[in-house]
């Protein structure tokens, strides 16, 4: 985990007025939100999803039940469409 001070240098102004103990919670809390981010990028890489770009993915109509091919939608090992949750 990063030092309070490492935290504040790169809060930069947003820890201006910050007490040491408000900038711990701060810290514990983005390390928490790190490793959970981590967590769900190596469950989805498990599953075989592939991460190509650095744009977010964009939604795309389900087409299966009202019409359209479906066609290289992506799926799962028993035939349902994956869905990937972002």
């Amino acid at each position: 985990m990063i030092s309070l001070e490492e935290c504040r240098k790169i809060l930069g102004d947003q820890a201006r007025g910050l007490s040491d103990a408000e900038l711990e919670v701060v810290r514990q809390q983005a390390h928490g939100f790190a490793r959970l981010l981590l967590s769900i990028y190596l469950d989805k890489k498990a599953e075989g999803v592939t991460f190509t770009s650095k744009e977010p993915p964009t939604a795309k109509p389900d087409r299966g039940a009202a019409g359209g091919s479906g066609k290289g939608q992506r799926r799962d090992k028993a035939g349902a469409p994956e869905t990937v949750g972002y």
